[in-house]
């Protein structure tokens, strides 16, 4: 066991490690503190490398149609719940796992199904 931890703290420290000298090939005049570094170079990256994973999560919810996907006037895209599927969202919640994904004929057949559309308020926060 303690060897497996070992083995997981070496992993996380190269990946880490991997970031660090990405940022700085990307930024070649960058300098921070420790805290900088954590909240700004290493924060910023995970980010952007997530955005594509938690993107494909949302395309598979909206297949499945446990999540309303709609566009707004200004082109952004809104992201919300789905009342009509609570049951079948419930039930993932609560065994603690995700579902299998979408097959490609279930996603073309229901690729047309829309959740109803309502107004959405869009609060942004003030420069």
């Amino acid at each position: 066991m303690e060897y497996a931890i070992e083995m997981r703290k070496e992993s996380e420290k190269e990946e880490l490690t991997i970031d660090i000298l990405a940022y700085l090939d990307e930024h070649p005049r960058a300098q921070d503190t420790l805290e900088g570094i954590v909240e700004w170079w290493l924060l910023e990256r995970q980010i952007r490398q997530r955005m594509a994973l938690i993107q494909s999560a949302l395309d598979e919810l909206v297949a499945r149609q446990l999540v309303c996907r709609r566009e707004t006037k200004d082109k952004r895209i809104i992201y919300r719940v789905n009342r009509a599927k609570s049951a079948q969202r419930k039930d993932s919640v609560r065994n603690g796992r995700a579902l299998e994904p979408a097959s490609a004929s279930y996603r073309k057949a229901h690729s047309a199904a829309t959740c109803a559309t309502r107004p959405v308020l869009i609060i942004s926060p003030t420069s």
